[in-house]
């Protein structure tokens, strides 16, 4: 009897457990194909049903790198836009004025009111070079330059006032005679503004509402940037009555503090040669017979600054403000280009287009401090400010020449 070659049987053992090994390998992968398959049908489906039921939610976790980036420069553009338009150097922050915002769109209560780098006179002045008997006569030669300059302009009328702050010499010419302040009588009345707050009988965080009860006729930033109902707080309104001229804001302040008949007989302790709260009459530039109230002198506003000047240098923390305020005016004036880059100019303007009148006043410290008003009636603002400009260049040349 003849047995099997074990060598063969174990050969043929070891294909059949190679061929059951491949069965069950090959049988696994196809298993998991399958379920991969039967995985992918199923998220499928369920991503059509969320796309029903959500489809806000779908496709958000998909967008594109160049939507987000598109956005996010969206965003950063707005965040620019507004720092532009709340932030002025040196300068108080103030709304954005390319718009006038509709009453939805604005936040009604008090925007804060940041104040502006604090601004200082000269603490040093450069020596006289000329006696006394020098510059007297040199005053005097000033003099008849503003008197003849004053003459050739036939059909207008000027008014002028010089103080020195630091010689106390004054040169006034028509200085007396009425003039129609317009805006430049802020100056007095933010006097008064800023001595009842140290009294405390009013806060500058104090709020007002501009609701259409004080009226002007007057140029204003406030109506032409605000909607009615706005607040402010008082602070802010003082500000706009010296840096943009606002008519309103000056009647609001005055309001504020009980009206004319309660601050008048203060602002007059000061100076009141020409009473604002009285009828004056007077003749216009163009020969026209004028009879009114809330006219002052070229006189009383520059005792007016002679006043700030020497209050400030006293008590410098009550009347700051102002003077920040005064340099930081947004209103041009004819004195800026006349005295040089390094003189401070801290001035109130006036102007009044139907009555053709021009004021500008200012504290002015270059070589020596003094004060400069000058009032003019004629066809436009802008040949005023070409005659205060020339008014001022003598004054220029004058106190250069004392220091020369």
């Amino acid at each position: 009897m003849k047995y099997p070659n074990p060598t063969f049987l174990n050969r043929a053992s070891g294909i059949k457990h190679t061929r059951r090994n491949v069965i069950i390998i090959v049988s696994s992968v196809l298993a998991f194909i399958a379920l991969i398959l039967v995985f992918v049908f199923k998220l499928a489906s369920d991503q059509k049903k969320y796309a029903k039921e959500y489809p806000g939610l779908v496709g958000a976790a998909t967008a594109t790198t160049t939507e987000t980036s598109e956005e996010e420069s969206s965003e950063t553009t707005v965040v620019e836009e507004t720092t532009t338009a709340e932030t002025s150097a040196l300068g108080p922050i103030i709304q954005d004025t390319s718009t006038t915002p509709e009453s939805s769109e604005q936040t009604n209560s008090p925007d804060a009111f940041v104040e502006g780098a604090n601004i200082y006179f000269y603490n040093s002045h450069a020596l006289q070079t000329v006696s006394h008997e020098e510059r007297d006569t040199m005053l005097d030669d000033l003099k008849q330059q503003v008197i003849d300059y004053i003459a050739a302009c036939e059909g207008e009328r000027i008014c002028f006032r010089y103080v020195s702050l630091s010689s106390n010499e004054t040169l006034g010419i028509n200085d007396l005679d009425p003039i129609l302040p317009a805006g430049a009588f802020a100056l007095p009345v933010e006097i008064e503004f800023y001595n009842q707050i140290e009294s405390g009988a009013i806060s500058p965080l104090s709020t007002v509402t501009y609701d259409g009860s004080v009226t002007t006729t007057g140029p204003s930033y406030i109506t032409e940037n605000y909607a009615l109902l706005k607040q402010f707080f008082l602070r802010t309104i003082s500000n706009y009555a010296i840096v943009y001229n606002d008519s309103l804001a000056l009647s609001i302040m005055i309001n504020a503090m009980g009206g004319l008949d309660a601050i008048i007989p203060n602002i007059n302790e000061i100076s009141g040669y020409v009473d604002y709260n009285s009828s004056v009459n007077y003749t216009a530039y163009d020969g026209t017979i004028i009879s009114g109230s809330h006219r002052s002198s070229a006189y009383d506003l520059a005792e007016y600054a002679n006043y700030l000047y020497r209050a400030y240098i006293n008590e410098p923390t009550v009347y700051q403000s102002l003077i920040n305020d005064m340099y930081y005016s947004a209103m041009p004036s004819s004195y800026s280009n006349i005295f040089g880059e390094d003189a401070l100019i801290l001035h109130a303007s006036g102007r009044n287009d139907t009555y053709h009148a021009y004021t500008d006043i200012a504290i002015i410290d270059s070589d020596e401090p003094f004060v400069l008003c000058i009032y003019v009636e004629c066809a436009s603002a802008e040949r005023a400010a070409v005659i205060q400009a020339d008014l001022a260049t003598y004054v220029e040349r004058y106190i250069t020449a004392c220091h020369t």
